[in-house]
């Protein structure tokens, strides 16, 4: 049997480790690299966990095993269930992941429940209702408005979002999954039925389609007595590679339009554009941005970089 060596994250609720196992001649070995505390942060009243450092603390343990230059051939992360943090759409997060035992949800079930019945919930997750069950914290976050929960592309539940730290990759594993009360285990897959009262749905379709026209100004015909009427119609279709947000847009001109130069239907549009945040430190990214653009009708090109400032 070949001798491998794994990571093992094991965080509490009030500590956390960085175990390294081996196996050696069919014998498990383990060995305590870092064991460090897990301190609940009081924010505005708000109970937070300090997820960064937990992750510098992880980090340690990491560069202990890397320092006597032990090959790891995987690692493994586990945690409490329920808790998540929200990922905005430049890949960062939105705020620390609020902890379970902040009392903000107490109460919050019932209110939930006049949307969808008690008996409907249990039929559709089959696990034991617990006010701070990740249902019930996204519901109560919606109500007090304490995350702008539409500007939000994903969650991450704790495991997932230290793998999501150490790796750039957003995971969603089942296992944890089901401890939301989000999840039908019949399908395995986040129950559409229960988001409903959220407003948040499942997936979207992202294609968008905008149509511009001209119904006054200098857009006049050639006697310069009728409005033309010029459009212009733009698609835009985003998506992501791994850690890169893509977007792709088609801009077309239906009909013949003086304004944009056109006699009839022709594409004067094509770009391709890329956003990435590059990490500066575990609590700031800095965003860049590439765009190509592509004129067919008019046989113009141009690529342009640029930086996004936020106030």
């Amino acid at each position: 049997m070949k001798d491998t060596a794994c990571i093992a994250i094991d965080l509490g609720a009030t500590s956390g480790r960085v175990i390294l196992a081996k196996m050696k001649h069919g014998r498990l070995e383990m060995e305590i690299l870092n064991r460090f505390p897990n301190v609940i942060k009081e924010i505005d009243g708000r109970c937070y966990w300090d997820i960064y450092s937990l992750f510098d603390s992880i980090k340690e343990g990491l560069n202990m095993a890397a320092s006597r230059r032990i090959a790891i051939d995987s690692i493994g992360v586990d945690t409490w269930g329920v808790d998540f943090v929200c990922v905005r759409p430049d890949g960062s997060f939105v705020s620390l992941p609020r902890a379970y035992r902040d009392p903000y949800t107490e109460g919050v079930p019932e209110q939930y429940f006049r949307h969808i019945p008690r008996e409907e919930v249990y039929r559709l997750t089959g696990i034991q209702f617990m006010n701070f069950n990740s249902l019930f914290q996204l519901y109560a976050m919606r109500l007090e408005g304490s995350i702008d929960i539409d500007g939000v592309r994903s969650i991450l539940f704790m495991p997932d979002a230290i793998s999501y730290l150490l790796t750039g990759k957003e995971v969603c594993e089942y296992t944890i999954l089901s401890t939301s009360q989000l999840m039908n285990p019949e399908t395995c897959r986040i129950e559409e039925r229960l988001l409903e009262p959220l407003q948040i749905p499942v997936e979207k379709f992202p294609l968008s389609i905008a149509w511009y026209t001209m119904f006054a100004g200098m857009d006049k015909n050639e006697k310069g007595d009728k409005n033309n009427y010029s459009s212009y119609v733009e698609l835009n279709y985003p998506f992501s590679v791994k850690s890169v947000d893509l977007n792709v847009t088609c801009g077309i001109v239906p009909y013949k339009a003086p304004q944009y130069y056109t006699n009839g239907f022709a594409v004067t549009n094509v770009a391709l554009k890329g956003s990435y945040a590059i990490k500066i430190t575990d609590s700031f990214s800095l965003p860049i941005f590439s765009q190509v653009i592509w004129n067919p009708r008019m046989e113009d090109a141009h690529i342009v970089f640029g930086i996004t400032l936020k106030p």
